[in-house]
């Protein structure tokens, strides 16, 4: 199998694991909110949000470092990975320890704090775990990390289903997200000793090297969780927990969604990193085509989650989750603005502009921490979903600017008119359909919409092919 073939072979896979993946956690989600409720929810939202910003001020940009460096010639990445592991392991056991210290100055219930005790060994996990991925997107075997991470998942489900049976608390559902984390870490564990032999290393030259090299990159990082993380946190320190579960709810969407636009981003990186330097023309053909696909499919998503957002919130959570739908309308709009901020970002790293991201995220962040504070107080979870949609909508502008200023490479919005046509449609088929289940009403959007779409040819599976580079796998391997 060519190089190729290979990657997108890999990338195939990856979004199967995903999807498997989101289903499960979706299923799981759905159960907890039924049992929970909006204030169950709500601490359990905080707990999360107020971990993750925590999380990845241990993580230090060490993920991309790795995966980079045990990628060129003549590294060893034995020692490489485990001094990496090493110092992830050291600086998430300092930053959630600190964590979970700081959380009992914050007026939040105790089981919130108690939450965050028992939380924090999931995400220590999670960081030990993200920092041996690199390992398998070298060697192609994220079916791997896959597999590890549908088992994670149904960990979860079985632990949660488990908590409701035996009617026990919240807490219990929190050591069952840290039990599934340590059973995806372990077994990612295992699959990598095939690739690499990790052990404890302290070689502090080899830290100081790692690190000067992640620092940058943690620093992006750090705020561009900031105002992706922010407006929970925000929401959790000035509203009730009822009302950070009507906005957690939905935001679990949003995150279920832009898993794969990170994937997809993810695809297209290394194409893109290889025709910067050697062929312009071709790195703005793949960056045309990539926006191109994506155009495709997040118009008609957001559209049909305007019309379809109430039933989908109230299947998964019940009636009392029937205002996340509002929310969801919202949000939705920042969902397909953080599947292009993905393109236009990684666009830009191959272009090798990493510092002028920084100064978007940093911007970003600023504004996100300004609107919250506006708007939280007046108008409670809809001010934070605006405050993510015009963040995110600002982040994905300004980093087209970017690689727009840097490499002169416009778009092409052909495919934009013909998508709104067949949308149009679709929007069309919604507005007059009875009040059916809404399984059947997305199974009826689906097919109108693609129906037009193909027949006016906005969607070319050429273009598709062309993006993956699947043609030119099957060329090599005839050769």
């Amino acid at each position: 199998m060519s190089l190729v073939r290979r990657v997108a072979h890999n990338t195939l896979i990856q979004f199967v694991g995903k999807a498997i993946g989101m289903v499960l956690a979706l299923i799981t989600v759905g159960i907890m909110l039924r049992y929970l409720g909006q204030t169950g929810f709500g601490e359990y939202t905080t707990i999360i949000a107020y971990l993750s910003i925590f999380s990845i001020m241990a993580d230090l940009g060490l993920y991309l470092v790795v995966t980079r460096e045990i990628s060129r010639k003549g590294v060893n990445q034995d020692k490489t990975v485990s001094n990496a592991l090493t110092i992830k392991a050291l600086s998430g056991v300092i930053v959630l320890s600190f964590a979970s210290v700081v959380v009992w100055f914050f007026p939040y219930a105790d089981i919130v704090k108690y939450g965050v005790l028992v939380g924090a060994f999931s995400f220590l996990f999670v960081l030990m775990n993200q920092t041996l991925i690199g390992v398998f997107q070298k060697y192609f075997a994220m079916y791997k990390v896959a597999i590890a991470e549908v088992v994670g998942r149904v960990v979860w489900l079985v632990v949660v289903v488990l908590v409701v049976y035996f009617q026990a608390s919240l807490l219990y559902m929190i050591f069952g997200i840290a039990l599934a984390n340590f059973v995806n870490f372990l077994i990612v564990f295992i699959f990598s000793r095939k690739y690499v032999k990790v052990k404890p290393e302290f070689d502090f030259k080899e830290w100081k090297r790692i690190l000067i090299v992640a620092a940058p990159l943690a620093f992006s990082v750090v705020f561009n969780l900031v105002y992706f993380k922010i407006d929970t946190l925000f929401l959790s320190l000035m509203k009730p927990e009822q009302d950070v579960g009507i906005y957690g709810a939905s935001y679990k969407v949003l995150e279920a969604l832009i898993t794969f636009a990170a994937i997809f981003a993810g695809l297209l990186l290394p194409v893109m990193s290889k025709y910067f330097v050697e062929n312009k023309k071709k790195f703005a053909d793949v960056y045309k085509k990539g926006f191109d696909i994506l155009i495709i499919f997040v118009i008609p998503l957001i559209v049909g989650t305007l019309f379809l957002a109430n039933p989908i919130m109230s299947f998964f959570g019940g009636s009392q989750f029937a205002e996340s739908g509002g929310v969801l309308k919202i949000l939705i709009f920042a969902t397909g603005a953080i599947f292009f901020s993905h393109l236009f970002g990684n666009a830009a790293v191959a272009s090798n502009q990493q510092k002028k991201l920084m100064w978007v995220y940093i911007f970003t962040a600023i504004l996100a921490v300004v609107l919250n504070l506006l708007l939280i107080p007046k108008f409670s979870y809809y001010g934070a979903a605006v405050s993510t949609v015009v963040s995110e909508i600002v982040v994905t502008f300004l980093t087209a600017i970017v690689v727009w200023r840097v490499v002169g490479v416009g778009l092409n919005f052909v495919a934009f008119g013909k998508t709104l046509i067949a949308t149009g449609v679709m929007a069309l088929a919604l507005w007059i359909m009875p009040d059916w289940n809404f399984f059947i009403q997305i199974i009826i959007a689906i097919v109108c919409y693609f129906a037009v779409a193909f027949s006016i040819k906005a969607i070319s599976i050429k273009t598709v092919f062309e993006v993956i580079k699947l043609k030119e796998a099957q060329n090599e391997d005839s050769n």
